[in-house]
């Protein structure tokens, strides 16, 4: 009997090699579902012939039983890969013997069938639990695969969510410094032009408060801009007063405008009063009576204000609860 050949028994410890794989799916024409002989097992034990009225089963090609030869090894082969104990390297080399046998027989067709039917009935029951092993074996390592498979992908997937968020923070970023500086662009011009219409003598000369502040609305979106001054007496229109029952009401000099300025009065009406000034006598009521009255929404007003020296004042505690700055 010839010892086991050294390259087929050694085993090796991968189970995902593509090598295997290979020899995997090539084992699995390794065993033709019956020997390829002229006659049948019958139930009892004899062989019967074939019935006449049966179809002519195909002869197999000395090349088709070499082939199913070939696979028959490699699905050994694929079996020791994966360390398998159910046969010994005494019975491997004995297999290889006779495979060697079939391989070497002459083209003659009924001697290549003749030399394969006798290997195959000595060898086939004695195969069929190294085929369910192997068939096991590609199953997990198909398994494994899709596993892992499913790993990359989603460790691919997670990679490509953190660089889609990442290139998306980094375009929030982008905008949101593009609109900083926008913004910034913005306060420039309406500051310059806030102090440029303050600097002017003729635009303080009625202002008879000691601490007056000066405001600036804009018209959100334009360059549309009003400027008013706190206090009563130095508005442009005093449009606003309380009446004997504590409600806001537009003055005689207003009424003939009170729709369009309806929203503002409604507005100082709902708000608390803190200060000790009324809450229709600031700069920033001013400037806003000034845009309504042309035709600008009070939703789009924003407003800027400064104290007599042009430094930034921030709303008053009346102010707060209505305006918007910019």
């Amino acid at each position: 009997m010839m010892h086991p050949d050294p390259r087929t028994t050694t085993t090796t410890t991968s189970t995902t090699s593509t090598a295997a794989t290979s020899m995997i799916n090539a084992a699995s024409d390794a065993l033709p579902p019956t020997p390829l002989s002229t006659s049948v097992p019958c139930a009892a034990g004899k062989v019967a012939k074939p019935s006449s009225s049966a179809p002519a089963r195909k002869k197999a090609t000395p090349k088709e039983i070499w082939l199913r030869a070939d696979n028959v090894e490699k699905m050994v082969r694929a079996a020791v890969s994966f360390e398998q104990d159910i046969w010994t390297g005494a019975v491997i080399a004995e297999l290889y013997k006779d495979l060697e046998s079939v391989k070497k027989a002459s083209e003659s067709d009924t001697n290549v069938q003749s030399v394969w039917n006798t290997f195959y009935k000595k060898w086939e029951s004695a195969l069929l639990p190294l085929k369910e092993f192997v068939d096991r074996k590609r199953k997990d390592l198909e398994g494994q695969n899709e596993a892992e498979e499913r790993a990359r992908l989603n460790k691919q997937k997670m990679a490509e969510g953190l660089e889609s968020k990442k290139n998306e923070i980094a375009a929030k970023k982008k905008e949101q410094e593009a609109l900083a500086q926008k913004h910034k662009q913005e306060m420039a011009a309406l500051a310059k032009a806030h102090r440029n219409h303050f600097n002017d003598p003729k635009a303080l000369e009625a202002i008879v408060s000691e601490n007056p502040t000066l405001c600036t609305a804009v018209v959100e979106g334009t360059d549309t801009m009003a400027f008013g001054i706190s206090s009563v007496g130095n508005h442009h229109l005093q449009a606003f007063f309380r009446d004997k029952e504590g409600i806001i009401r537009c003055t005689k000099a207003a009424e003939v405008h009170a729709k369009v300025l309806e929203p503002l009065r409604a507005t100082l009406a709902g708000i608390q009063k803190v200060e000790d000034w009324e809450v229709y006598v600031c700069a920033e009521v001013d400037a806003a009576v000034q845009l309504l009255l042309r035709g600008v929404p009070l939703r789009r007003i924003k407003t800027y204000a400064t104290d007599f020296d042009l430094k930034y004042k921030p709303p008053c505690a009346h102010c707060y609860q209505w305006v918007t700055e910019i």
